[in-house]
């Protein structure tokens, strides 16, 4: 099964959920992670799924709505895509550049 790479746009780096994750797979478009291991490829652990949404709700001073708008309904070429990151409270927030 292939894994889909995950990316952020600050410091731009490809990363993937882990194997032993239980969002292995199941390709959610937004996610947030606690931990990074790095072995073949930079895998992200203690994953969980979030709304992108949610970001301007939790950081307002930090994100705005157009700098996460939803690009899923817009055809765009695969392995290209926006994403984000934000550091802090254990995590840091990736958005899924693979356009299904």
């Amino acid at each position: 099964q292939k894994t889909l790479d995950y990316r952020t746009i600050k410091h731009p780096q490809t990363v993937h959920i882990h194997p032993s994750s239980t969002l292995h797979g199941s390709q959610p478009r937004w996610v947030v992670y606690h931990e990074l291991v790095f072995t073949t490829k930079e895998f992200m652990r203690q994953v969980i799924e979030i709304k992108s949404e949610w970001l301007v709700e939790i950081a307002p001073h930090f994100y705005k709505k157009k700098d996460i708008e939803d690009d899923a309904g817009k055809k765009m070429p695969k392995k290209i895509g926006k994403s984000v990151e934000m550091n802090g409270a254990g995590g840091t927030l990736r958005q899924l550049n693979n356009q299904n």
